[in-house]
C-alpha cells in the first residue's frame, strides 16, 4: 500500500472522526488518539522518520502539558496533537498545529459575532490591555479557562479537535507531508 494509503487510513480517517465526535460532544475518546499514535510510531519507524516523529512528540507534549496547565486546551486536545506528531513529525505537525489554531480563532471570532458579543469583546479587550500594558495595573487581562474536571463544559468553548482534524487534512493535501 502506498504511503498516502497508510496515512488515509491510519491518520487522517480515525482524526476526522474524531474532530466529529469532539464537535457533538466536546470530547476526544482515548480509543481513537492511542491506537493512532502508536500507529504513527510503527509507520515513523518503517519508513525512518522516527527522530523527527519524536521530536514532534516531544515538543507537543511540552506544548500541550503549557495549555492545558492554563486551562486553554482540553486533555483531548492535546493527545489528539500528540497522535499527529508521531505521524506528522516535527516540522509538520506545527504547520498543523499553527494553521489548527488560525482556524479556531476565525471560529471563535464568528461564534462572537453571530451571538453578538464581539463589540463588548473587543471594548474589555482594549481596555485589559491598556490597563495592563499602558498603566501596568496587574492582573486585568482575563484569559477564559477551561474548567479542571468533568463540570459541563463553558458555553464559549469550541471544539478544537475540528479544527486539528481539519488543518492535518488540508497539510496532507496539499502535499506536505
Amino acid at each position: 500500500m502506498p504511503t498516502e494509503g497508510l496515512v488515509l487510513i491510519g491518520c487522517l480517517i480515525p482524526m476526522a472522526v474524531a474532530g466529529y465526535i469532539d464537535w457533538r460532544t466536546y470530547r476526544i475518546p482515548n480509543y481513537i488518539t492511542i491506537p493512532v499514535f502508536l500507529a504513527g510510531i510503527v509507520f515513523a519507524v518503517a519508513y525512518g522518520s522516527l527522530a523527527s516523529a519524536l521530536a514532534g512528540v516531544a515538543f507537543v507534549f511540552v506544548l500541550g502539558f503549557i495549555l492545558c496547565s492554563i486551562g486553554g486546551m482540553g486533555g483531548g486536545d492535546w493527545k489528539m496533537m500528540i497522535a499527529l506528531a508521531a505521524w506528522f513529525g516535527l516540522f509538520d505537525v506545527l504547520i498543523v498545529f499553527l494553521l489548527a489554531s488560525v482556524l479556531g480563532a476565525c471560529w471563535a471570532f464568528a461564534r462572537m459575532i453571530r451571538e453578538r458579543v464581539f463589540k463588548r469583546w473587543i471594548k474589555d479587550f482594549g481596555r485589559s490591555v491598556y490597563l495592563r500594558f499602558v498603566l501596568n495595573v496587574q492582573g486585568t487581562i482575563e484569559i477564559a479557562k477551561l474548567p479542571e474536571d468533568y463540570r459541563e463544559t463553558p458555553k464559549n468553548a469550541y471544539a478544537f479537535g475540528v479544527c486539528l482534524a481539519a488543518s492535518a487534512w488540508a497539510v496532507f493535501g496539499i502535499g506536505i507531508i
